[in-house]
């Protein structure tokens, strides 16, 4: 017997494609979920909108006409940032969109930024079941300031988790399921609602055709390194690991939005960067090792099953491997040393074949979404 086709209403923050950030990735993988058997609508605020975006999976596309965003805290006051404590306000959508919420079966709010508990409430009172994506456990952070003294660092860190625990908390006692990125992540989200909850890791879509393994060169380290604690990470590898490194191996950066110190570093160390990718899968075929050095935050990182997917042997930390499935993780070389890390990018840099790892697709967790969101109805 088939299963019924479901109308869905995808809010997110902004438009996953291209997709250049693991953000991205995820909102695309979830959005293919829905696409493989539901009638999708998406919604997103004109400030991330582009009229040439691309629309794939089926998907039909409204504008949030007047997205106006309001704070849980004065977080402005507190941090100097509105990052992730902001919730989207219903006067923003239009009346497109409440005529697709009427129609639709259930909503599926993409990470904490797209979240909205008058809205949660409004689909509710038309008995629309509400689905919480989220990208990771936005609280699990760690001094994402690098620029600033570490007494204020780690006061305002205290204030930023506060916040973060609250606005989650908040939208996850608010929803009827809830999507986690890792069983971790799962873990934490059940300690704040029991409403069901289905893990699905960062997956990729089918493996690319491998180019010849003598024509790639190069150590390439690919991420939203605006973003502080990432940024943490990346200032850790041009400091302990990339001064060394540059002497032997060609480094290269790949970031839509980089602070002016950090290229002014890379330059000096001689390592490249690249701004504005719309392809990161060509980038990463041109390359051998790919590194990811973090040390702070949650979820799980996309690069490192992408990287894999595109033959790249993965080094990374210890924080960066968490979060990825067993079969992911023994793909990966895991080192929180520098002079460690140094030594096993170059070995693997010399490797006489490609990486290999048995990956998770999205395609796997199309029956698995079907049915949870079935369960919620």
């Amino acid at each position: 017997m088939t299963a019924r086709a479901l109308a869905t209403v995808v809010v997110v923050k902004e438009f996953p494609w291209p997709t250049r950030t693991g953000g991205h990735n995820r909102a695309a993988g979830i959005l293919s979920l829905c696409g493989t058997a539901n009638m999708t609508t998406i919604a997103a605020p004109p400030n991330r909108w582009g009229e040439d975006q691309q629309r794939p999976y089926g998907t039909t596309a409204l504008r949030v006409d007047r997205p106006k965003l309001s704070l849980v805290v004065t977080r402005l006051v507190l941090t100097g940032s509105l990052r992730s404590a902001r919730f989207l306000d219903i006067r923003g959508f239009s009346e497109a969109f409440w005529l697709a919420l009427e129609a639709t079966d259930f909503v599926i709010l993409d990470e904490l930024a797209s979240a909205s508990i008058p809205l949660i409430e409004r689909a509710h009172a038309l008995g629309k079941p509400v689905v919480y994506s989220a990208h990771n456990v936005e609280s699990a952070i760690r001094y994402p300031y690098p620029g600033v003294p570490r007494p204020l660092r780690r006061s305002l860190w205290r204030r930023d988790v506060r916040v973060l625990e609250q606005c989650e908390a908040t939208v996850a006692a608010a929803v009827d399921g809830l999507i986690a990125v890792s069983s971790a992540d799962a873990e934490r989200f059940a300690a704040w609602t029991s409403a069901p909850l289905l893990v699905i890791p960062n997956c990729i879509d089918r493996p690319p055709v491998l180019p010849a393994w003598s024509g790639r060169s190069g150590v390439v380290i690919a991420g939203s390194f605006g973003w502080g604690p990432n940024r943490e990470g990346l200032q850790w590898f041009l400091s302990h690991v990339a001064p060394s490194l540059v002497h032997r191996l060609p480094v290269t950066v790949v970031s839509n939005h980089l602070h002016r110190a950090d290229t002014r570093s890379m330059g000096r160390l001689g390592v490249s960067y690249l701004e504005d990718v719309n392809d990161i899968g060509a980038v990463l075929l041109q390359h051998r090792v790919s590194v990811v050095p973090v040390w702070s935050g949650g979820g799980s990182r996309v690069r490192i099953p992408e990287s894999l997917a595109h033959g790249l042997h993965v080094v990374s930390t210890s924080k960066g491997a968490e979060g990825q499935p067993a079969s992911v993780l023994q793909s990966v070389h895991v080192l929180d040393d520098s002079e460690a890390m140094l030594n096993t990018i170059v070995e693997l840099h010399g490797s006489a074949e490609p990486a290999a790892a048995c990956l998770p697709t999205w395609a796997e967790f199309a029956g698995p979404m079907q049915r949870f969101i079935e369960s919620l109805q």
